[in-house]
């Protein structure tokens, strides 16, 4: 892994290698991915792309786009408040002013919002709503 920093912009290349938790690999990442490479422009937006068990992907966030921060039987969707060097930041309600944020790690991030797709995370929980 290389990484190069220059003011406000950190760069990781071939990234899958990375320690973001106490010594331990890409928790939530785990095998499958090649040619990680991210871009951070703390502040503003965060850029990754490679490839994952054969699926190349790119994408590009920025503050206030919408993403994925969690899920159990439903897919929670927030908005970017916050990009940061290790973390990116998301408002579990945009319209709530009290609403709790949540920090995420860099790999939790990208394993989440990798293939991100708000149209189908739409209608899975509308679905998964007549069942719950």
């Amino acid at each position: 892994m290389q990484i190069e920093k220059e003011g406000k912009t950190i760069a990781y290349y071939n990234a899958e290698g990375m320690e973001f938790r106490k010594g331990k690999t890409w928790n939530w990442l785990g095998s499958g991915w090649e040619n990680l490479n991210i871009l951070i422009h703390r502040g503003k937006s965060i850029e990754f792309h490679g490839e994952f068990k054969g699926h190349k992907f790119s994408k590009t966030f920025r503050i206030g786009d919408t993403v994925e921060y969690g899920s159990y039987n439903l897919i929670y969707t927030g908005d970017i408040i916050g990009i940061g060097e290790k973390t990116v930041k998301v408002k579990h309600y945009p319209n709530d002013p009290n609403s709790r944020v949540s920090a995420m790690k860099l790999d939790e991030f990208i394993y989440r919002n990798w293939d991100l797709d708000l149209e189908k995370i739409s209608e899975k929980n509308l679905e998964t709503s007549y069942y719950i």
